[in-house]
């Protein structure tokens, strides 16, 4: 045995954590890829209504899928099992095409295991960040009932009791409604809390079945090395130099094949143009790697290119303008946490307007309410008028 494939079975011995490490590393790129991509199409799909940022997540996915189903087909593994040279069994078996489906039902069955390999290979990043957008979301959500609450709580102790006139039910006299012990908001409220307090727990229980299952895989106690590997019904091993090498020939010899079949049927144009889509085909197949590192490279050097010139574009004009510092809010005023509530009712915004003179949102009632009677800002008390009322209106 050559020393490169002395190498590779002491590093697959249960004594060591290089399988662990292996997996854990192709586990980390498989999610940076995904942030790469998705932060790049967030920065630069058009952000019109019902345009396509908001489905940046599923364009990363797309970019991702490719290059994943690329190298299982070409290689057997994902792109980071492929650069410690693992493969998966059920992909990398001797006499089968390595360039994806043709004529040989065998084959055409390999090709249907790569693509749901692919997907779900990147069905985990995606899913991770969709769950992580909809969780914070859930926490605004949540945040902005507490506050209106504490709000509504509070002012109801500081305002004097209504007069009240006509029939009143004893219940509202004592100081509380009747009503239903679960109502849809409320149960929509429960289930929003769940979900925030179930989603860490969750993530943290999948992260430590993975690594238990890559220890029981290391001591060969199990088949699988990941959840992954599981769903997908895949074994996965290190392949020795006689198997890569072996698979290669295997791959040129199958081009040289359907490259010959290709040119020689009828000749002209059409034989020509598959010709030379076999040609590429083969050379994106080869390049893959590279070109993958090209387009993730591209993505974050674009990315900084334009967030820097933005940011210096913002410096020169506010230099330019020589802007005055904008008002602080006054001490005695306690402004809410989060920025949906209105500082003057304390409650979701209604018909969002700015005050031009501070630059705070406040409900349009509100505001022009609070402006006509005192003539100064609610939150800094700077001079304001009507004129500095302006309704906020809304592309999305």
């Amino acid at each position: 045995m050559d020393n490169l494939g002395a190498v590779r079975v002491v590093a697959r011995t249960p004594r060591n954590l290089a399988p662990i490490l292996d997996a854990g590393a192709t586990q980390t790129l498989r999610r940076l890829l995904h942030d790469t991509f998705a932060s790049f199409f967030i920065k630069f799909l058009p952000d019109s209504p019902g345009g396509p940022k908001k489905y940046a997540h599923e364009v990363a996915s797309l970019l991702h899928l490719y290059f994943t189903l690329v190298s299982l087909a070409k290689d057997g593994g994902t792109i980071g099992e492929s650069l410690y040279w693992i493969a998966r069994d059920n992909l990398v078996k001797p006499g089968q095409s390595q360039s994806g489906p043709d004529e040989d039902p065998e084959a055409r069955r390999r090709f249907r295991r790569c693509v749901w390999a692919a997907a779900v290979h990147v069905a985990g990043p995606y899913l991770d960040a969709r769950l992580a957008e909809l969780r914070d979301m859930a926490e605004e959500e949540l945040s902005v009932r507490r506050q209106v609450r504490a709000m509504e709580a509070e002012g109801s102790r500081q305002s004097p009791p209504r007069a009240m006139s006509g029939y009143t039910s004893p219940a509202s006299v004592a100081g509380y409604e009747y009503s239903l012990p679960l109502s849809s908001d409320r149960i929509k409220e429960l289930g929003l809390a769940a979900f925030v307090a179930i989603h860490p727990y969750a993530k943290l229980a999948l992260g430590l079945r993975d690594v238990a299952a890559r220890v029981a895989f290391s001591a060969g106690l199990s088949r699988a090395s990941t959840l992954e590997h599981l769903l997908t019904g895949s074994r996965v091993r290190r392949l020795t130099g006689r198997e890569a090498e072996g698979l290669r020939s295997d791959r040129e010899a199958r081009r040289s094949r359907a490259l010959m079949e290709a040119s020689s049927r009828g000749g002209g144009w059409p034989s020509w143009i598959k010709t030379k889509a076999l040609r590429a085909k083969h050379l994106s197949e080869d390049w893959n790697k590279a070109l993958l590192a090209l387009v993730a490279v591209g993505c974050k050097g674009l990315e900084w290119w334009y967030s820097s010139g933005e940011e210096a574009s913002k410096e020169s004009r506010a230099e330019a303008l020589d802007l005055p510092a904008p008002p602080r809010p006054s001490t005695e005023r306690r402004l809410p946490k989060s920025s949906r509530l209105c500082p003057i009712c304390r409650r979701e915004k209604k018909d969002p307007a700015v005050l031009t003179a501070s630059g705070f949102v406040f409900c349009y009632a509100c505001v022009m309410s609070h402006v006509k009677d005192s003539g100064t800002c609610p939150v800094t008390d700077a001079p304001a008028s009507e004129a500095h009322v302006r309704r906020l209106y809304f592309t999305s």
